[in-house]
């Protein structure tokens, strides 16, 4: 079960104290059925910036318009060039088949598999390739997307 929750400062008898507050009604329902005084174990995520993740699909589209007519990058949809740069630098994982078969696959850049440091090397190297397949600069490219920073 995934549940947001975030500290706040407690208003009662314990003021000055900080607690963990469940944020979504869903949450607090789960937790009122559980039974007082049983243990949980909190895996901290903090939350990726979505206009920085809407970025990188801004540059992935620029490179699709951007890239030589000639060239594979013309061909390809944003998602599959971001995939793409997944693969090229070793931002992947495997899966086998039933027969033992492994297969390459592009990690996946959904908010919850993937922290935000690591987006953001994947968004450099998601950059300097635009850079490289259509001759314009980073800082041309990052201001004319900046935003969706």
């Amino acid at each position: 079960m995934k549940i947001n929750v975030m500290k706040k400062k407690i208003t009662s008898n314990d003021i000055g104290k900080t607690a963990i507050s469940v944020l979504y009604n869903s949450g607090y329902e789960w937790l009122q059925k559980q039974k007082e005084g049983k243990e949980f174990i909190i895996e901290y995520k903090n939350p990726r910036n979505p206009k920085f993740h809407r970025m990188v699909f801004a540059v992935a589209n620029f490179v699709n318009f951007h890239a030589p007519e000639d060239s594979i990058w013309s061909k390809l949809t944003p998602y599959m060039f971001i995939k793409a740069i997944e693969r090229a630098f070793g931002y992947i994982e495997y899966e086998y088949d039933l027969q033992g078969k492994e297969y390459v696959k592009a990690k996946s850049i959904a908010f919850e598999s993937m922290t935000q440091s690591e987006f953001e090397e994947l968004f450099d190297k998601v950059l300097d390739e635009a850079v490289n397949i259509t001759s314009v600069s980073k800082m041309e490219i990052i201001q004319n997307y900046k935003e969706f920073m």
